[in-house]
């Protein structure tokens, strides 16, 4: 590693040296593999047999620039509770030029959206083809999904003629959550897919539409950081069931009073 200076200091207060593109490269296998995150480069070598995703998911950033999947992915908090299996190796330094992301073009494209076909239509267009297929997609062969599908499009709308419309609400109530339309937000993870909000972003829009959002386990923000978002209480917690220790943990935190919020329902797959 080169003993440039960065100006950026570790964890421990020392500066950290700079990696060059061509040391960087170097480094994208599985007996030694780097990932930028941040313009700081990690030694993940010893953290590929534990990663979630599986190995094959970290090695291909392997002595690449892995920031924006991992935002994506990811919580903030994520590196400082992994610290301890992750190897801080320097600051990454590239001749490029800094390219900064063009501006989010302003669309009246969602005016033109009647219903969720057009909005799929719409999110295919807008976002990478990797991150459409993880939202449009189902488990295994889809057979469910192409049930629901084709369940929903059996329900008709009844005409009503010569009826007092003075008063209508389409408010409703949810498995005893108060709605003010009948809608509301599923648990998926990896939200930050379709911008960088996240399940913050979600939590927000729930919050001023009136209904239930169901928050993920495995979120790209954290649960404190969907809870400061909104302006009242998210009533539902997915927990997905990967062995008993995490799900006794999860299960105890969800309903610790002592936190910010207790959770009315914690469905589990």
């Amino acid at each position: 590693v080169s003993t440039q200076s960065t100006g950026v200091e570790g964890d421990c207060g020392m500066e950290l040296e700079a990696v060059t593109p061509t040391q960087l490269l170097a480094h994208g296998t599985p007996e030694s593999c780097w990932v930028v995150i941040d313009q700081r480069v990690f030694d993940v070598t010893g953290f590929l047999h534990l990663h979630p995703g599986g190995a094959h998911t970290l090695l291909g950033y392997g002595g690449r620039d892995g920031s924006r999947a991992f935002h994506a992915v990811h919580s903030e908090r994520t590196l400082q509770e992994n610290k301890h299996l992750l190897k801080l190796v320097g600051k990454f330094e590239s001749d490029a030029p800094h390219q900064p992301e063009p501006p989010a073009q302003e669309s009246d494209a969602m005016t033109g959206c009647l219903n969720l076909d057009d909005l799929e239509e719409l999110a295919e267009r807008r976002m990478a083809p990797s991150q459409f297929a993880y939202f449009s997609s189902g488990a295994n062969d889809e057979h469910t999904m192409r049930s629901n599908t084709a369940g929903f499009r059996c329900y008709w709308l009844v005409p009503r003629v010569m009826r007092d419309v003075s008063e209508v609400s389409i408010a409703t109530r949810l498995l005893g959550c108060e709605l003010s339309i009948p809608l509301f937000i599923s648990a998926a993870a990896k939200a930050g897919f379709a911008h960088p909000t996240g399940e913050c972003g979600l939590a927000e829009g729930a919050a001023q539409a009136g209904i239930v959002q169901m928050c993920p386990m495995l979120g790209s923000k954290t649960r404190e950081q969907m809870v400061d978002t909104r302006s009242f209480p998210i009533e539902w917690f997915r927990i997905n069931h990967f062995n008993g220790d995490v799900t006794r943990i999860t299960v105890s935190q969800c309903h610790d009073h002592s936190q910010p919020v207790s959770w009315r329902g914690q469905p589990v797959s």
